[in-house]
């Protein structure tokens, strides 16, 4: 994506805050105005003091306003900034929860995790750099760029273009420079930061593996090499930031060192008198602070281009399966498949081909067969993750794609293999927040055959788990799972392997209650387990091949 392209975008999303950053533009000027003014009023008085023998009041009271006035001016200028920047981040943190939500599971499966948080974690908190300290200081340094020239124009106008020459040498031609020094290494730097987000996941998602297997040395001695490149890549790009800061001094005082030459020469050709050489030297010298926030830039600006590209490029990915409000309301009576088939985006063969199957209403149906034929991808493509490359899925006699996105996960529930925990209280983690009472939770916890249990728990219901409390057992988490899908209460049930952690009294206890709340519900059930499938009222049995 082009550069203008991404700060008109950027630009877009500050626009409801219009307000604010005028505010903050018209103090930051006023403020640099101020801090310009203090050597040029004490220049001015100074040359009073030579010229005429005296110092005008006015002066010592300009001088004491403009500091006061920097001060609380720059304060404010700052405040309505970061004001900005963190209004606007944590709206793009909303934008690209919920854009993930979209895109979620069928394309984020295809993302590398490690670069999905390097995007959460780093690139939205650097466009910080561009909302708080690029779009008010760009504006800042125009405006009071221009008031220096007016103002150095009215006491010698010839001097208006070195003085030109001198700004955009320091606030444009410097950055420029330095920018392209610092482009490849920052790209480094993320990439290394992608790297090692990726092999942090691993070994922590693989802890137990890497304790059993003793490989914890080799492993511990590959992040020692990602995070030394990670540290040379690092250092190298402070050197270079370094480098870009001495440039930018160095070209301050060789524009000033110009303006000085050429004020000497026209002074001493008497074109101008000595007070007014001294009061554009001094005037100049002083008025370079705006532009070098610009020269400063060039350090951090292109690494926040980077992170915005990667924002936007995520915003504007399409989902596979697009959310679909737009139908008459539904209600569920039965689901039947008719002849699909199927095959993941980055994979030439087909998952499922030509299957055809029934799940009536008051029944639990079993899927059974060899692994990888198909049985998970059934109850994904059930839950529209994703949608069958031919045939067609019928809910009520009424096509998936007919049907409203709100009404499907009402009437649908999916128990995955894994239960994930998060970081909250029990009662949260089954309830998930949602608007529930206490009892309901207790009764679908009395079905998952985890009421008891729970009671004892330090806290009962209100035992943090997930994060680094979780201790619970494979069992315990399935059972949070099955309550979770019992407190649901949705018409269409899809348990993949629901019991695959838990003991044959548990599993007993729990298929009894599936059992006895299969009413007006169609339950599948995928299982290896023959005293699983044995609650089953009828069983697909699913070979290689992929035919029901």
């Amino acid at each position: 994506m082009k550069k203008r392209h991404i700060i008109l975008r950027m630009l877009k999303l500050v626009s409801p805050l219009l307000p604010q950053m005028l505010l903050a533009i018209t103090f930051g000027v006023i403020g640099f105005l101020c801090a310009i003014g203090i050597p040029v009023l004490a220049c001015y008085g100074v040359i009073n003091i030579f010229v005429e023998n005296e110092l005008p009041s006015w002066i010592l009271y300009a001088l004491v306003a403009c500091a006061i006035l920097r001060g609380l001016l720059h304060y404010a200028e700052q405040y309505f900034n970061h004001l900005i920047a963190f209004k606007i981040l944590a709206l793009l943190r909303h934008i690209v929860f919920e854009k993930m939500s979209l895109l979620a599971p069928a394309r984020l499966e295809e993302r590398d995790k490690g670069d999905l948080l390097a995007i959460l974690l780093s690139d939205i908190e650097l466009l910080e750099v561009f909302y708080a300290h690029t779009i008010s200081p760009v504006a800042i340094a125009f405006v009071v760029s221009l008031v220096i020239i007016i103002f150095i124009g009215f006491i010698y106008w010839p001097a208006i273009f070195l003085t030109i020459f001198a700004f955009l040498f320091v606030g444009v031609g410097a950055p420029l420079f330095e920018a392209r020094r610092c482009i490849n290494l920052t790209n480094k730097v993320r990439d290394n930061f992608v790297e090692l987000n990726d092999f942090m996941l691993d070994n922590i998602n693989g802890i137990d593996e890497i304790v059993q297997f003793d490989c914890g040395t080799k492993r511990l001695n590959q992040l020692k090499d990602k995070t030394n490149t990670g540290l040379t890549n690092q250092k190298h790009l402070s050197l270079i930031v370094g480098l870009n800061n001495y440039i930018t001094d160095a070209c301050v005082w060789l524009s000033s060192l110009f303006m000085w030459l050429f004020l000497f020469i026209v002074y001493y050709y008497q074109k101008i008198d000595l007070s007014q050489m001294i009061l554009i030297g001094i005037t100049l010298m002083s008025s370079f602070g705006p532009v070098l926030a610009l020269a400063n830039l060039a350090n951090t600006l292109p690494t926040t281009f980077k992170s915005a590209n990667r924002v936007l490029r995520l915003l504007d990915e399409e989902p596979l399966i697009k959310e679909d409000n737009s139908h008459p309301d539904f209600e569920f009576s039965n689901a039947e498949i008719d002849n699909i088939s199927f095959k993941y985006n980055n994979d030439n063969s087909f998952v499922l081909k030509d299957c055809s199957a029934v799940f009536e209403n008051n029944n639990i149906t079993g899927l059974c067969g060899q692994s990888g034929s198909g049985k998970s991808t059934i109850l994904k493509l059930l839950m529209r993750f994703w949608d069958s490359n031919k045939g067609q899925i019928l809910l009520s006699e009424k096509n998936i794609t007919d049907i409203n996105t709100n009404d499907l996960r009402k009437n649908e529930i999916y128990m995955t293999q894994e239960t994930y925990i998060f970081d909250d209280t029990i009662f949260n983690n089954i309830s998930l927040n949602r608007e529930v009472s206490e009892g309901e939770v207790y009764e679908a916890c009395r079905k998952a055959n985890f009421h008891e249990e729970i009671l004892n728990f330090s806290a009962g219901y209100q035992t943090r788990i997930g994060g680094q409390n979780n201790l619970l057992s494979g069992g315990e988490k399935q059972r949070i799972g099955l309550a979770r899908a019992f407190l649901h209460n949705a018409n269409l049930i899809l348990l993949d392997e629901p019991t695959s952690n838990l003991d044959a009294l548990n599993e007993a206890t729990i298929f009894s209650a599936i059992k006895n709340n299969k009413e007006n519900k169609a339950i599948i059930l995928v299982s290896h387990r023959a005293s699983t499938l044995s609650i089953c009222d009828q069983i697909y049995q699913m070979d290689k091949i992929n035919n029901i």
